[in-house]
């Protein structure tokens, strides 16, 4: 029905959304058509990964609901020299650890696809690995560009904290290797306008994640019980959204 929501994820050993909740009505199913035409046979099998990226879209509600605007999250890198690396510049509290070495330099980045909607973003906070001399940094101007460089890989923590007080909550796992890796992420930045605010709200609307794979998960959480667990923690968190 036209009030249903249908959101679609794709993942192979990345996770992007093609499309956030979207309502099923003549206009909705256009842009899933649409996007289900951008669809590509990938590499690796990220099924956590997938299943609990499409759970997170029932956090942020329908793209009717908040103006959803669309934006790509990660990191890019590049390798240092050795005459970089003598360079000595270090955002460390303590040495590494034996063996390894300060030669990855990486920088965060939120890019927004249209400026107005960076423009409704006051700072992104970032929270780096404990390691770090100064592990929570906020960043104030598009594309959000946080620089470091570091010896491994960790989970970025980063809030975005937009101009009307909301907060939206991301994470991304670093990556070494590729000069770019970033998924695209649609976040609820533009408030909702008084028609929005008038609309009664739809009851009894289906919304559902579906999980398709061709190939055994190794990517991300690879056994069926840890898989479960995180999935459930996730329900639990959405509670009755």
């Amino acid at each position: 029905e036209a009030r249903d929501q249908l959101g679609l994820v794709e993942y192979d050993t990345k996770v992007n959304v093609l499309a956030p909740l979207t309502p099923c009505d003549d206009a909705g199913r256009a842009r899933l058509d649409e996007a289900l035409g951008r669809l590509r046979a990938g590499s690796q099998t990220n099924l956590s990964g997938g299943l609990l990226r499409g759970l997170s879209l029932h956090a942020t509600g329908a793209a009717t609901e908040v103006g959803v605007s669309r934006a790509e999250f990660g990191n890019v890198y590049r390798l240092l020299s050795p005459e970089q690396q003598a360079e000595g510049l270090s955002f460390l509290k303590a040495p590494p650890p034996e063996g390894a070495r300060e030669c990855h330099e990486w920088s965060m980045e939120l890019r927004f696809e249209r400026d107005e909607d960076a423009a409704r973003v006051a700072r992104v906070r970032y929270t780096l690995h404990e390691t770090f001399a100064d592990p929570v940094v906020d960043v104030e101007h598009a594309p959000f560009r946080l620089t470091r460089r570091g010896w491994g890989v960790f989970t970025v923590f980063a809030e975005v904290h937009l101009v009307d007080e909301r907060i939206i909550r991301l994470q991304h796992d670093l990556k070494f290797g590729p000069s770019e890796t970033f998924s695209t992420v649609w976040l609820p930045v533009r408030p909702l306008t008084e028609e929005d605010k008038a609309a009664p709200a739809e009851k009894g609307a289906v919304r559902s994640t579906f999980l398709f794979t061709d190939g055994l998960a190794n990517v991300g959480i690879t056994k069926t019980e840890d898989v479960c667990a995180a999935a459930r923690s996730q329900l639990e968190e959405l509670g009755d959204r």
